[in-house]
C-alpha cells in the first residue's frame, strides 16, 4: 500500500491531533498516583484506547458531516479548521470515514460502559 493511500486512510482521523489524549490520560495517571491513588494498569490502558476512540470518532464524523454537507468546499483550510482535506480531494474515501468513525464510536462506548 503506497503511502498516498495510508495518508488517504488516516486523514480523516486527524493522526496529528491524538498526542492529546496520552497527554491528558497521562496527566490524570499522574495526579491519581501523586494523589496516594493507586493506578490498575489494565483500566489505565482501558482509559487511554477509550480516550483515543473516542477522538478519532470525534475527528472521522466531523470530516464526514463537513464533507456531506459541504462545508468543507466553502471552508479555507487552516492547520487547525477546515479539516484534513481528504474527503474532497478522495470522495471514494467518505464511506470509510463513517465506518472509521462509527466504528470507534463503538469501542469508546463499549470501554466506557465497562
Amino acid at each position: 500500500m503506497s503511502g498516498l493511500k495510508y495518508a488517504n486512510i488516516f486523514g480523516p482521523m486527524r493522526l496529528p491531533f491524538l498526542i492529546l489524549n496520552p497527554a491528558c490520560v497521562a496527566l490524570g495517571a499522574a495526579t491519581a498516583n501523586f494523589s496516594g491513588r493507586s493506578i490498575n494498569p489494565w483500566h489505565l490502558i482501558l482509559v487511554l484506547i477509550g480516550a483515543i476512540c473516542a477522538h478519532i470518532s470525534v475527528n472521522a464524523l466531523n470530516e464526514y458531516d463537513d464533507f456531506k454537507s459541504g462545508l468543507d468546499f466553502k471552508t479555507q483550510r487552516t492547520p487547525f479548521s477546515g479539516g484534513s482535506g481528504t474527503l474532497p480531494q478522495n470522495p471514494d474515501m467518505a464511506r470509510y470515514a463513517l465506518v472509521a468513525g462509527m466504528i470507534s464510536l463503538v469501542i469508546a462506548a463499549l470501554i466506557g460502559i465497562y
